[in-house]
């Protein structure tokens, strides 16, 4: 069975206007098509509407509550509201432009006149906005009736007269007026949250009353719709409830619950959510083909029939562009559009040899959104480049130009039906299927055109920006001629593999094409071109680009129902496909090719086909997210992970990549991307900050930024507004939005994941028999045009999803973190794409989820001073928020202010969860409450001066430990946190499975106590080492047992290298005697110490590595040890300055500036200029340079080639190299 709910909250929050509907549409077409004649294609005409008539409240209010007595002169009628765009107040509830303005800009309109500010006719002939802020939906006189107090004494029904009063205004006739209101755009914007809210507050926080107005607040809104429709409105949108749980207000005002109150993927509070879900009563479907007649879930029938284009089949009546699927197999034109963009703008930062200049840029190139004619640089947006690469001219970090780049004349491309323009349409076993009959084609090409598409596929978007020809499917040409602008190999249906090896594995293909048959056409069109000559072959290479799309799904998809669903014989060929793709990679480069843009694999799981096919599964079966098969897609990472592996190998057999395309007829290397289909969008793709939950404008502090009794609100003193600008922030002051949001969500419609083209119906509109498929009798087209989908018919992207994927890539290098080595760049896989998309084309989603690379959820930590992030400043042993670190110089350099982290700047574990685009843990003991809200992102255990063993350890023989905190201390605060967490053993083992554990560095206070009382080395080795191990080994085995899947264990540090020991037994003698190693200046007795401990660590964590085999528990040993040790020694190779053994803050001068009478921060002690030149900040911890390269040896452990599919050892490496390259290791 299907999960219930497959569009999930952490992706589609719907953020503002939780869906935007269309709810009627002219029955004719108020723009005519007429004038068109000829086959010439216009731009829509600014004439279409007249002005605009919108109702709502505070969201949709462009002054008409500063205006009413009731609420004048409140907060967003004082600065600094209206600061980003007006500079001033307006009596916008935003810092700038609300969602209306974005609309009527975007449709050419007029600003409405607020209605309030308007007395005669010529005041409201541009257009009206009746929307006051604090509106109910109800009328006051109802809401009193049911117990609750409405602050404000208007109601839609209020507004809904104003209109009429309005429209006697400016129509002197019934026929003036129906024609005003048919020439008008009529906008309902989100109306019910303040109803909802004041249901919730007056039954403290149940949902119960509140859901009992939904009914009535659904009657008032179509009461309101229907009556501007008897007006004349022939077009009118309303606006779906926003996400009520997320609300900063809502967190703020009914804080706590138990169990699953709050959402654990968005911090959302659940029934809230539920509530804001049951009134827009409308169904998501991410998942679901546009085109077919599967019906729900999917709109894909099992058998294949009502396939798109078959009898029965009908389009998505909301259009391709709101779906992700075509037709359950291929993407609509608007998938197509995105993934273009992302191909253009995610190859990474290449760099480019230009006459012995050296500069770095990303390859670049620009798509118009705003035109479907010009989608090349103009020359103005050329010289504001600013050190940009585009393909044409090469800006240089001064700004001059370089002479230009060779264009390039054409593009050869390979793939299947997701890259084929036609050839599949002329192979015998193929011609007349269903792409090649109506309604495919219609969004673009206004017929079918070959492509398995409602429009244009990705490669036409392609060769579009670059300025390219089209290129000749290869079955429609012969001659030389036909080829000279270019060649497209892909046919639908093509596998990677040749059909006779499939066959020789029990598995069955239906197209008799394989890559190796592209490969070898692509020979013999060379040859046709170039005839016998190797130099004009190795020209026409050079100067083209080549693309490899996806190749690959169709063997997958037929191993797996060749298997009933089971992945095994679909992963024993990833090594086989990823062999023919380097192949043939191989084999272009070898012909002469230069620029060679390679595609990854899709998100199998998320196909609408695969979902239909193969249903049910128990367990994590769906992956709880996104709705998809969690095996399936884990296939396709798989597969991109080996791809990028391949394709690092052949960027190493072509060492001057970088610099090829700088002079084409000469050099002989060749620049290879890699790039995956795959977008995952979070909270930086719509340029979020880190807490989207947060208010912008408050003085609430942490989490929410808002107080519960409405003191320091947005406006009034103590507020302030937030640092890095409300363009980072979701909510402007609690309640409403910032422009920045009110910008994204205006871009946006409705169903984004259900095919547009079918006759499936809801909520995929796609038939698991393929009856009714996209463009055969039965299907029909989403009433709202494909623009407003993401699927065409459940298989492939319309244009429009397509087109925006082209341009989110081409605009926003952050929507997917590359993995890059060298100057091949992956877009890592994620199983996501069906939800980013709706994202961008649909809802306004993720940008609540706070982001992640989909691996991880959270981290839990446990160490020392070294791991500390707050903890040790609220430990009364330390003089509760006493100590170094809680004064400066600590944290100058990337906190700019002290953070009770012992550091210049950031702490190891602090780059760990930022290359893993995950939130900061908080620290333990500062989080203040005991709620899961404080905890959901993580905690922080770890506690400076703690030690491993706990004090009576120490006190048993006359040693005393720095503070009373232990690793068993840390391990109790951990499960006492798991129960706030989950309130079921199941629910508690879902959060370990999904979270990272790091247990250590922990020891060094250990030995420092046992040292400073007088043990010496041997004496620790043999009765202290053991016990530290055991700990650890303790606390590993106790997460494990509660359910952790990934547990690193970082190792000691090398003791003998730390400037605080080297100063303490300085000139011999003691401990360290004169044993000083001559490479380093590091005492080898206490190194050997450390060594010692990283032995018998290692041995312990390879015993519970044996005690979970078959990869089910990742294990990790983390060599801090090496990391270290490797800048000492070589300090200059790796950043760092000729004094790695000093420290960079202290007033003790000499070779290690260490003085515990002068620690850093104290009186007479000074900080180095440069602290990223020094290894030790303060003689004790490290610097945020040094933390670095030890957060990439964490992320280094347990590394190697992943095992096959599904195991946490293939989600770590893959999260652990992504991060990697992410935070700038070597």
């Amino acid at each position: 069975m299907a999960p219930a709910a497959p569009f999930p909250r952490r992706l589609l929050l719907s953020l503002l206007l939780g869906v935007l509907v269309v709810a009627v549409v002219a029955a004719a077409d108020v723009e005519s098509s007429a004038g068109g004649g000829g086959g010439r294609r216009h731009s829509p005409r600014r004439t279409r509407y007249s002005r605009v008539f919108s109702f709502g409240d505070s969201l949709t209010d462009t002054g008409n509550a500063a205006i009413l007595p009731a609420t004048a002169g409140g907060p967003f009628t004082r600065p600094p509201y209206g600061m980003t765009f007006y500079h001033h107040p307006t009596g916008r509830a935003s810092d700038g432009r609300l969602v209306i303005d974005f609309l009527v800009k975007a449709l050419g309109l007029p600003e409405p006149t607020p209605y309030l500010a308007g007395k005669t006719a010529a005041d409201f002939r541009r257009g009206v906005n009746f929307a006051v802020g604090g509106a109910t939906a109800l009328d006051p006189a109802f809401l009193k009736s049911r117990g609750m107090t409405s602050s404000v004494p208007v109601s839609l029904s209020n507004e809904t007269r104003w209109f009429q009063d309005v429209l006697q205004l400016l129509g002197a006739s019934a026929h003036e007026k129906h024609t005003i209101a048919a020439s008008s755009i009529f906008y309902f914007g989100e109306i019910g949250f303040n109803d909802y809210s004041f249901a919730l507050s007056a039954g403290n926080g149940t949902v119960d009353v509140a859901a009992s107005l939904v009914p009535d607040i659904i009657a008032v809104i179509r009461s309101a719709v229907t009556a501007v429709i008897a007006a004349g409105a022939r077009t009118v949108v309303v606006a779906g409830m926003i996400p009520i749980g997320c609300e900063p207000e809502m967190l703020a005002l009914f804080p706590g619950g138990a169990g699953n109150y709050y959402d654990p993927a968005s911090g959302c509070i659940t029934r809230f959510n539920d509530l804001a879900e049951l009134h827009n009563r409308f169904g998501s479907s991410p998942l679901a083909a546009c085109c077919g007649s599967g019906g729900e879930p999917y709109n894909f029938n099992v058998n294949f029939t009502g396939f798109c284009a078959t009898p029965g089949s009908t389009v998505c009546a909301d259009g391709p562009s709101s779906s992700v699927s075509w037709d359950g197999i291929h993407y609509t034109e608007a998938t197509n559009k995105l993934v273009a963009r992302a191909i253009l703008t995610r190859p990474g930062q290449l760099e480019w040899d230009l006459s012995q200049v050296s500069m770095h840029g990303t390859w670049k190139a620009w798509l118009h959104l705003g035109s479907s004619r010009r989608l090349s640089p103009s020359r103005a947006e050329l010289a504001e480049a600013d050190g940009a690469v585009p393909l044409v001219v090469v800006e240089s970090a001064g700004g001059g130009r370089h002479p230009p780049l060779p264009r390039y004349s054409r593009m050869f491309s390979f793939g299947d039906s997701l890259t084929d323009s036609g050839n599949a349409a002329i192979l015998p076993v193929t011609a007349g299927g269903p792409f090649t009959r109506p309604p495919y084609g219609m969004t673009f090409f206004h017929h079918p055109a070959g492509r398995a598409s409602d429009g244009r596929l990705v490669i036409d978007f392609l060769v579009e920006a670059l300025g390219l020809p089209e290129p000749t499917p290869y079955l429609a040409g012969k001659a030389a001629a036909e080829f000279r602008r270019g060649a497209n190999f892909a046919v639908g249906g093509a596998t990677a593999l040749d059909p006779a090896f499939l066959k020789s594995r029990g598995i069955t293909s239906f197209v008799p094409v394989s890559l190796g048959n592209e490969t070898r056409w692509f020979e013999d069109v060379l040859h046709l071109l170039a005839g016998a000559s190797a130099h004009q072959k190795r020209m026409i290479a050079a100067s083209s680009v080549f693309y490899f799309g996806e190749i690959g799904f169709n063997d997958y998809s037929f191993a797996l129902s060749a298997g009933n669903g089971t992945v095994d014989a679909a992963a024993s060929l990833v090594p086989e496909i990823i062999a023919v793709i380097r192949s043939a990679v191989a084999a272009v480069i070898a012909a002469g090719a230069r620029t060679v843009v390679v595609a990854g694999m899709i998100p199998i799981g998320c196909e609408p086909e695969m979902l239909a096919l193969f249903p049910g599964g128990a367990g994590d079966y769906y992956d709880p997210a996104s709705g998809c098969i969690a095996r399936f897609n884990r296939l396709a990472e798989l597969h991109n992970r080996e791809l990028q592996r391949a394709l690092h190998e052949l960027r190493r057999a072509h060492p001057g990549a970088a610099a090829a395309i700088n002079d084409l007829r000469t050099r002989d290397e060749s620049i290879i991307v890699i790039v995956s289909l795959l977008i995952w969008v979070d909270v930086d793709l719509a340029g979020f900050g880190s807490s989207p939950l947060a208010a912008c404008c408050g003085s609430g502090g942490e989490p929410y930024n808002f107080n519960v009794n409405f003191t320091g609100f947005c406006a009034t003193p103590g507020s302030t507004v937030c640092a890095d600008g409300p363009s980072s922030s979701v909510s402007w002051d609690g309640i409403h939005y910032t422009e920045a949001t009110n910008k994204l969500v205006a871009r946006f419609g409705s169903s984004p994941l259900a095919a547009c083209c079918g006759s499936g119906g809801e909520p995929y509109n796609f038939n698991v028999n393929f009856t009714g498929f996209c463009a055969t009798p039965g299907s029909t087209v989403c009433a709202d045009g494909p623009s407003s989908s993401v699927s065409w018919d459940g298989i492939h992207y319309t244009e429009a999803t397509n087109k925006l994927v082209a341009r989110a890539i081409l605009t926003r290098p952050t929507l997917a973190e590359p993995v890059t080595t060298g100057s091949i760049s992956m877009t890592p896989f994620s199983p996501h794409l069906v939800a980013a998309a709706a994202a961008l084309l649909g809802l306004l989603a993720t940008a609540v989820a706070g982001g992640g690379t989909g691996a991880y959820t959270r981290v839990f930590s446990f160490g020392d001073s070294l791991t500390d992030t707050g903890n040790a400043l609220h430990l009364p042993s330390t003089g509760g928020g006493g100590g170094p670190a809680s004064r400066p110089p600590y944290g100058e350099t990337f906190f700019r202010r002290p953070t009770g982290r012992a550091s210049d700047g950031r702490l190891a574990v602090d780059f760990i969860v930022e290359a893993l685009r995950l939130r900061h843990p908080a620290p333990y003991l500062a989080a203040g409450g005991e709620t899961a809200a404080e905890f959901r992102h993580g905690v922080n255990f770890a506690v400076g001066g703690s030690t491993a063993l706990p004090p009576e350890f120490y006190e048993g023989r006359g040693l005393k430990p720095f503070v009373p905190v232990s690793l068993a201390n840390q391990t109790a605060w951990f499960y006492k946190v798991l129960q706030i967490l989950g309130s079921s053993d199941h629910g508690r083992r879902k959060i370990m499975a999904s979270s990272l554990f790091i247990v250590g560095e922990i020891g060094v206070n250990d030995y420092l106590v046992s040292l400073v009382g007088n043990l010496t080395v041997g004496e620790v080795e043999t009765s202290v080492v053991p016990h530290i191990v055991a700990a650890i080994r303790s606390t590993v085995n106790e997460v494990i047992a509660a359910g952790a899947t990934t547990v690193v264990v970082p190792g000691m540090i090398p003791l003998g290298c730390e400037p605080q020991l080297l100063a303490l037994y300085q000139g011999g003698g003691g401990v360290a005697g004169d044993d000083y190693d001559p490479e380093s200046g590091c005492m080898t007795r206490l190194n050997g110490l450390a060594e010692h401990h990283n032995r018998e660590l290692s041995r312990a964590v390879a015993e519970l590595r044996g005690a979970h085999p078959g990869a089910s528990v990742v294990v990790a040993y983390a060599d801090l040890y090496r990391a270290v040790a490797d800048i000492v020694a070589s300090p200059g190779r790796h950043g760092f300055g000729g004094a790695p053994l000093a420290a960079c803050c202290g007033a003790g001068a000499g070779a290690y500036n260490f003085d515990m009478a002068a620690f850093c921060g104290a009186a007479g002690s000074t900080a180095c200029a440069d602290p990223s030149a020094y290894v030790s900040w303060d003689g004790v911890h490290f610097t945020e340079a040094a933390n670095r390269h030890i957060a990439c040896a964490v992320l280094e452990a347990g590394g190697g080639a992943p095992p096959a599919v599904a195991t946490p050892l293939a989600t770590w490496s893959a999260a652990a190299e992504a991060g990697r390259s992410r935070i700038g290791c070597s």
